[in-house]
């Protein structure tokens, strides 16, 4: 949580080559998460209100390209559309960063705000069939498909939940969208549609993000909403075939990194088309194998999530600077230079000499609901080691373990048999294959690999068989 804390006091301006609510936006919310979590900062108070007035301009103020979500039609757009964007992954971010604004200050309008915006791109964006697209011109019949172009279903998933958790009914709106949003993925198949450049001659570019994104996608709304059937059986044969995208090292820079190659030619040192490794979109992946554990106690997905998180992690420096991915290619492809005297002939092997200030923190978005909350205990090789937690022997023979965060609520169990003692303030959920033998003291109650559990007096005895 310090290394949280450090990183988002580290941020300054330019966040970004632009202002986009993507790319460069998600800075915003990684603060707002900090600030709910760890209590406000000045600083970072500071921030966030100035971003909130590019995000949602007084009547008469200033529009910001690709970053303010206006209330009223304009230049041929519909009310609560991004003002000049064709990338409708921005407004998705901005829905994820007011959700985020109203969580920490409670102000109503931010909630509402996010709300109409979200429903301005059911009725523009959002095809009956679940595809998501982007339209040059709001009106024209059909846009290119962006359904997993940097999974904008989070952010429908999400605002489905916290209405749900207010007891506001028009959750079930965006619950319907969701499912329909899977739905379509399901039915698309093995076709992953991204952002790149087409034209009449060419099939749809592809790359490793809109696979990753559409595995995770589906688990997202398969854990948080509905487990349909199918769902989990298409994503997995998602994860198998882009396991071929992913790195396997021992380097905690590189490892379960995803394979991703172009973003180097604007951020970090902007020197051209190299391997990305860590980059914050490896994240897609990271996210889809944690979901993918948790709905089938996988704990060989487990780690390989935990380890892409770490790819992420990595990038963090002591004083809470990160960079934008870690580059393990020596020569890269020249940027978007227009001639040789604009590149820098150099090996390019390691980190960036250039920090980065926004796209990096879309860690935090992504470690709030999984990392943060998550712990393990696992059996290896006659070997068992703690993931997130410290592992001890007591005097009596018993095991006991400590989450190193409170916030630990749950706890994956492929351990040694034997009696175990979770230290805990909260409500715990068991996430294991094993048997297990729990005290009705604690009113253990057990769904499929789920066991849910109360502690008392700050732990729980469990007996593994």
């Amino acid at each position: 949580m310090k290394m949280f804390r450090r990183n988002c006091l580290s941020i300054r301006r330019p966040y970004h080559t632009d202002n986009n609510l993507c790319e460069g936006g998600v800075w915003a919310e990684a603060l707002c998460r900090n600030m709910r979590l760890m209590g406000k900062s000045e600083f970072m108070n500071r921030q966030v209100q100035e971003q909130l007035n590019r995000v949602l301009p007084e009547p008469g103020g200033q529009k910001i390209v690709r970053c303010s979500i206006l209330p009223n039609p304009a230049e041929g757009y519909p009310a609560y559309h991004i003002y000049r964007s064709m990338r409708v992954q921005e407004q998705f971010f901005g829905i994820s960063f007011l959700i985020q604004a109203y969580r920490l200050y409670g102000t109503k309008h931010y909630l509402d705000y996010a709300i109409s915006s979200m429903m301005s791109l059911l009725r523009y964006h959002i095809k009956e069939n679940g595809e998501i697209i982007r339209q040059k011109h709001f009106y024209e019949k059909d846009g290119k498909d962006y359904t997993t172009v940097t999974a904008p279903v989070i952010a429908i998933v999400d605002l489905a939940r916290i209405l749900k958790a207010e007891g506001d009914s028009r959750f079930r709106i965006f619950e319907n969208a969701a499912v329909q949003t899977a739905d379509y993925l399901v039915k698309r198949g093995i076709h992953f549609p991204t952002e790149g450049m087409q034209n009449s001659k060419t099939e749809d570019e592809m790359e490793d993000g809109s696979i990753s994104c559409t595995a995770l996608s589906i688990l997202y709304v398969c854990y948080y909403i509905s487990r349909k059937k199918g769902y989990l059986e298409f994503a997995e044969k998602i994860l198998n075939l882009h396991d071929a995208w992913t790195i396997h090292t021992p380097d905690a820079r590189l490892n379960r990194s995803t394979l991703r190659w172009w973003e180097t030619i604007w951020e970090g040192d902007a020197n051209g088309p190299a391997i990305c490794g860590g980059h914050a979109w490896t994240l897609w992946r990271a996210e889809a194998d944690y979901y993918y554990a948790l709905l089938t106690c996988d704990t060989g997905r487990l780690m390989d999530s935990y380890n892409a998180f770490l790819t992420n992690l990595s990038k963090i420096k002591r004083n809470g600077e990160s960079y934008a991915c870690y580059q393990p290619d020596e020569i890269p492809g020249g940027g978007e230079a227009s001639g040789s005297a604009e590149i820098t002939f150099r090996p390019t092997g390691g980190f960036p000499k250039t920090t980065d200030q926004s796209l990096s923190k879309y860690l935090w978005l992504r470690m709030e609901d999984t990392w943060m909350k998550t712990a393990a205990i696992l059996h290896r090789e006659k070997n068992e080691f703690p993931v997130n937690g410290n592992l001890t022997l007591d005097v009596g023979g018993i095991r006991q373990f400590k989450p190193d965060l409170k916030m630990v609520s749950r706890l994956f169990l492929d351990a040694a048999p034997g009696s175990l003692l979770i230290n805990s303030e909260t409500n715990i959920q068991i996430i294991t294959k094993q048997t297990l033998q729990i005290s009705a003291l604690y009113n253990p109650v057990r769904d499929g690999y789920n066991w849910y559990v109360t502690p008392q007096e700050n732990h729980i005895l469990v007996k593994i068989r």
